[in-house]
Order: structure tokens, then C-alpha cells, then sequence
């Protein structure tokens, strides 16, 4: 399966600037060519603190022909060439300022945010110190400081400089946002949040807590929350884009995917040369299955932004969903040339060159994903079974071990190893192994069956329609194992009431997406069964117990569900009548696989009659069918 990348915004921190020009005197008229130095000054400064820097800016060069040692004005001229990105023109005239006025800690603070705009990230951080040394208790510096610290990775150093500015300034919420930067950087996510929410208690409607507490949200998957707290930003901000940009965010991950739609097309109607908002819209309009729009979108994106590496692996994903995979090995080849540790990327690159059956090169780019990130669960994944496919099992199980070495707990990792190996069987898979596994395989589920010519669904609901007749008025079925739904649609007609559960809740919101079921439920099937004696007409199951290995319980449990005379369609892996006296097998797939004779003697144990079991082909795989029961079974009268 491949990734989507959507990159999480850091946060933005507030890096103030300080000792900007006072305002302009009363009575300041328009400049004229003979206006007296002190004259020039003070309009130069009017300008500036007004915003209108292009015309500052001659006045201050004017001004320095008669005064060409006044340090305020210098120290000013280098703010103006700080805010319009000279950064090497703002130090220069910065220094020239504190050479003359060496005690001035203002200079030295503002001399730090150039030499940080300059990438000279030490000489900054010394600068900050030298303006604390010279005012202790000054904020501004003290935030820089911090901020500067964040960035080179010294986070304790850089809360530290934070709360002393808290303690001189309690009531700036700007402190509270740029804490809540430094805690997410630290992986303390709600206590960011606190820190934001306390920014915004302070001033409601600060930008930037805002932005940093919704992108937040969306990350800590409470998009609700994050779609409140953005649209409140926006009522004082109704024009910014980047709040824009960031609710949209949000109410995609909410599933309110045409509002989420229109913030992006307003972010991009306000700032026509964004293309963060561009890449969003066409991670959008893919999951909406738009992609000619998708991928005029992504288009966009990069020739907004040639190097945007991000568009180009959802490109590649895209391309890869149309299976034009010599066009997406392409664009992610071109993401991984811009950042080769680029391990999304990577990971997708794999499975297109395993879509193209050039299985050396997959392996070996899922090999690099784990050289880089050791703790990528589904390149050990896709490795430990394409190892597994070219008869290599001590090498497929040497890839698992490695898996838990660095990831103990993990239930993919663990069941695997069980199926190549044959030691520590369990009777059923794990549901955390079945969560995880199909929560990751939710986005491309259907897709991939697809390919595989999937069938089940179609079979159980065929083998239904054969028995319609016993069907009561009113009929209540459960789909158990709904999985995204590819069942519900076909049951539908059949039923007055339509239940299904699943153990993931990924697979549970594509199947919301389809509007066939009266009720979804998240849960375990066996539990699920038993609180509900009684409880339906039907329980049908495409393809769900091939994930238990012990049928017992399972049926015992689905024949108190049901109704009397209720009944039991699903299908099975077939496994040989030699396949040992256990009469199931765990398959190297980590799917179970059922003797017809172990199956006959679970259904008869448990009370039920058998109407129909047939062999069938319920799918494709590497070009061979693979066979399955498809059993039909009445819970006994008595």
C-alpha cells in the first residue's frame, strides 16, 4: 500500500523586533528635497513605522549624506534591510550602529535576528546573550534567544529562556505561543495545547496561536476541535490564507471534504501563489477520486514550487492509483533527488517497482527505508513478504526479528514471525494485529482487490440470494467483518436493517462513506456476537474468519446471535484435508486457511445444519486462484 505526505506545520513562533522608529511628529508633511536633516530623519521614520518601506528607505539614504554616524538611524536603516530580506546589508549596518553605540541592547537583539536571517545561527545566539547581559529583564532578546535555541536543537536551554520572559511578562500571549512551539517540538502535545489556549485567553484571536492550536488538533485527531478554533481566527483574520489553508486541513480530516474544498480554493483566491494550499486541494480531490482535478492541482503546486518534495511523492501516489507506474516511479525518483532520506518516498518508490515486478529493486528500497528509520513498520512488511514470495523464509524471518527488536510490542511484527516460522501459533490473530493491519490497508483497500479480481463479496451475497426465501420480514443482518462496505452494497436488499462491525475504525469510515448500513459498530466479532443473543436474521462473513485459526467459539458465539432458524453465510481459505490434525493452518499471509472436514465438524458442534459448501475461487494472487469454501448453514430448530 502507499502513502500520502502531508506535512505537519512545527507551529510559528513570534520573533519580535525591537526599538522600531516612534511616531512621526504632529504637523510631519510630505518630503521635499530641501527638507532639514532632522527633518529627513523623522519622515524616514514615519514611513517606516507606517509600513511604507520603499519610500523609507531614500530618506534614510539622504539622511545619512548629512549624517553618516547617527547610530539610531543606521540601527534603523538595518531593521528596514532585516524586514526586506537583505540580511547581509541589515548586519552591516547594524554593526555599524553598536560600534558607535556599544551599549545599546536593542541593537544587539536586532543584529541577532539578522545574523539568524543570514544562517549565522552561534553568532546570533551571541548577540541575543550580549543584548540579556545589557538589559536582563528585556523581553524581546529573551525570545529571540529562545526561538534561536529551538532551532539549533536546545530545547531545554530554550524553555528556559522562555519562562524567564514569561516571569518579566505573564500577560504576553505571544510568550504562551511560542512555549506551545517549543513543548510541540518536545513532543509535549497537550501541553502546547494548554500553552496556545492560554495565548488566546490572553488575546482572542491571536493569529498565530490560532494557527499552531489547530494544526495541533488535526495532529492529536480532534479535528472538530480544530475546525472551532481556526474559524474563530478567521472572524478577525477573514482574508489569511495560511489560517485558510490550515482549516481546510482541518475539515478534511473532520470529513467535511466540500467545506474543506471551498477554504482551500478561498486560501488560494487570497494568495494565488501558494502551493501548500495547492497540495492540499489535491490530496482532496484524490480522495474524492477527482484526479484529473488532483492532478492539475499538483501541477500547480510544483510549478509554483519546482522543489516541493512532498508534491512530488503525492504525485507519484496518484499516478501509482491510475497504475501509470513508470510516470509515478518518475515523480517519486524526482522527490528522493531532492532529499534521498526521504522515506515516504522511498517506501512508495518500492511498492511501484514491485506493481512493475522488479522485485531486487522493491526489496532494496524498502531495505533503505529501514536503514533510515529503522521503525517503519510496513517496509518490514512488504520486505518480510516479498522474501516470503521468492523462498528465501529464513531471511523473511530474520526480517520480523529485526522488527521486534526495535518495536517489542508490535502485533503485525509478532504474528508474521508466528506464520514463517510455525512456532508460538496462536488460535486466532491478535486484534491489534488485525486493527493495525487494516486500519493502514483502509485507504487503498478497494483499489488493491481490484486487482486481485476479489470476489467474496459478490459470492456471499449470490449464496444468499439462493436461501431468500428463509428469510423473515424485517430481516436484521450483520455484516461481520464489514471492512469498507464492498459486502453492505450487495446485502442491502436483503435486509430491513443492516448492521456491520469491524475492528478498525479505518475501514469503518470508508464503509460510513457509502451510506448502506444502519448502524457501524467498532468491536470485536466474537464479544460483538455474544452481547447480542438473539439479535439477527443473518450473519454474513466475506472473508473474516480467515483470521481465525479456531472455529469453536466463534460459531457458538454466532449461533446464539442469531434468531432460531437464523443463518450463516461466509467463506474460508480451503486448506488441504492433510493439513494436520488441528484442521487449520496459519499461511505464511498470516491468514488462516480450513479443512472442509474441520469446518463441517466446528458448524455441526455448534448447532448449525449445513444448506450449501461449495469450493470457489474468491481471488487472484501472482496470477494463481485461490480457492475458499463458501458455506451456507441454519442455526438446528432445537
Amino acid at each position: 500500500m502507499l502513502r500520502k505526505f502531508e506535512s505537519q506545520n512545527p507551529g510559528n513562533a513570534d520573533e519580535p523586533m525591537t526599538q522600531m522608529p516612534e511616531k512621526e511628529p504632529a504637523g510631519a508633511r510630505p518630503p521635499r528635497p530641501e527638507l532639514a536633516p532632522e527633518s529627513l530623519l523623522q519622515r524616514a521614520m514615519a514611513c517606516h513605522r507606517d509600513g511604507r518601506l520603499q519610500e523609507a528607505e531614500p530618506l534614510y539614504r539622504q539622511y545619512f549624506e548629512h549624517a553618516p554616524a547617527h547610530a539610531a538611524a543606521l540601527h534603523l536603516f538595518g531593521v528596514l534591510a532585516h524586514q526586506t530580506k537583505r540580511p547581509a546589508l541589515a548586519i552591516e549596518f547594524i554593526a555599524r550602529a553598536i560600534d558607535l553605540e556599544p551599549g545599546a541592547w536593542a541593537y544587539h537583539s536586532n543584529l541577532g535576528n539578522a545574523l539568524s536571517a543570514a544562517g549565522q545561527a552561534d553568532a546570533a545566539i551571541a548577540s541575543y546573550r550580549a543584548a540579556i547581559e545589557l538589559k536582563p529583564d528585556a523581553i524581546d532578546p529573551r525570545v529571540n534567544l529562545g526561538n534561536a535555541l529551538k532551532r539549533s536543537g536546545q530545547l531545554d536551554e530554550a524553555e528556559a529562556e522562555y519562562r524567564t520572559a514569561l516571569s518579566h511578562a505573564p500577560d504576553q500571549p505571544a510568550l504562551h505561543n511560542n512555549l506551545g512551539v517549543l513543548y510541540r517540538a518536545q513532543g509535549r502535545l497537550e501541553d502546547a495545547a494548554q500553552a496556545y489556549r492560554r495565548a488566546l485567553v490572553l488575546r482572542p484571536g491571536h493569529r498565530d496561536a490560532c494557527q499552531n492550536l489547530g494544526n495541533l488538533l488535526v495532529d492529536l485527531e480532534r479535528p472538530a476541535e480544530a475546525v472551532v478554533v481556526l474559524e474563530e481566527g478567521l472572524h478577525s483574520s477573514s482574508d489569511d490564507a495560511e489560517l485558510l489553508c490550515a482549516l481546510g486541513r482541518a475539515r478534511h480530516a473532520a470529513g467535511q471534504l466540500d467545506p474543506a474544498a471551498e477554504a482551500f480554493v478561498a486560501a488560494i483566491r487570497h494568495r494565488p501563489h501558494y502551493p501548500e494550499a495547492y497540495n492540499r486541494l489535491g490530496i482532496l480531490h484524490q480522495e474524492c477520486q477527482r484526479n484529473v482535478e488532483a492532478l492539475a492541482a499538483f501541477a500547480k503546486a510544483l510549478e509554483l514550487q519546482p522543489d516541493y518534495l512532498e508534491v512530488y511523492n503525492n504525485l507519484g501516489f496518484l499516478l501509482s492509483e491510475g497504475r501509470n507506474y513508470p510516470q509515478a516511479e518518475v515523480a517519486l525518483r524526482k522527490a528522493l533527488d531532492l532529499s534521498p532520506d526521504f522515506v515516504e518516498a522511498r517506501y512508495n518508490l518500492g511498492v511501484v517497482l514491485e506493481e512493475q515486478v522488479r522485485v531486487d529493486d522493491a526489496m532494496a528500497a524498502y531495505r533503505r527505508v529501514l536503514d533510515v528509520d529503522p521503525r517503519f513498520g510496513l517496509a518490514y512488511q512488504n520486505l518480510g513478504r516479498l522474501l516470503s514470495a521468492c523462498q528465501r523464509p529464513d531471511e523473511a524471518a530474520a526480517v520480523y526479528r529485526r522488527w521486534l527488536e526495535v518495536d517489542p510490542q508490535n502485533p503485525v511484527a509478532t504474528h508474521m514471525l508466528a506464520a514463517r516460522t510455525g512456532e508460538q501459533v496462536p488460535g486466532r490473530a491478535a486484534e491489534r494485529y488485525v486493527e493495525k493491519l487494516f486500519d493502514a490497508f483502509a485507504p487503498g483497500f478497494e483499489r488493491t482487490l481490484t486487482g486481485l479480481e476479489y470476489r467474496a463479496p459478490e459470492l456471499v451475497a449470490a449464496a444468499l440470494a439462493q436461501v431468500a426465501q428463509r428469510l423473515p420480514p424485517g430481516a436484521v443482518i450483520l455484516d461481520a467483518g464489514c471492512g469498507t462496505g464492498l459486502s453492505g452494497e450487495r446485502l442491502r436488499p436483503f435486509a430491513d436493517r443492516l448492521v456491520g462491525v469491524d475492528l478498525s475504525t479505518g475501514m469503518l469510515a470508508k464503509a460510513r462513506e457509502k451510506a448502506v448500513y444502519d448502524d457501524l459498530v467498532a468491536g470485536e466479532l466474537t464479544a460483538f456476537l455474544r452481547d447480542r443473543p438473539d439479535g439477527f436474521d443473518v450473519v454474513v462473513a466475506s472473508d473474516t474468519f480467515n483470521y481465525f485459526g479456531e472455529l469453536t467459539e466463534l460459531f457458538a458465539a454466532a449461533a446464539g446471535a442469531l434468531h432460531r432458524s437464523g443463518l450463516l453465510v461466509f467463506t474460508l481459505e480451503v486448506a488441504a484435508e492433510e493439513s494436520g490434525a488441528a484442521g487449520h493452518q496459519l499461511q505464511v499471509n498470516g491468514r488462516y486457511r480450513h479443512s472442509e472436514a474441520y469446518l463441517r465438524d466446528c458448524l455441526a458442534g455448534s448447532g448449525f445444519e449445513i444448506l450449501a459448501l461449495e469450493t470457489v475461487c474468491l481471488r487472484m494472487e501472482a496470477g494463481e486462484p485461490v480457492l475458499g469454501h463458501l458455506a451456507t448453514a441454519i442455526k438446528a430448530s432445537s
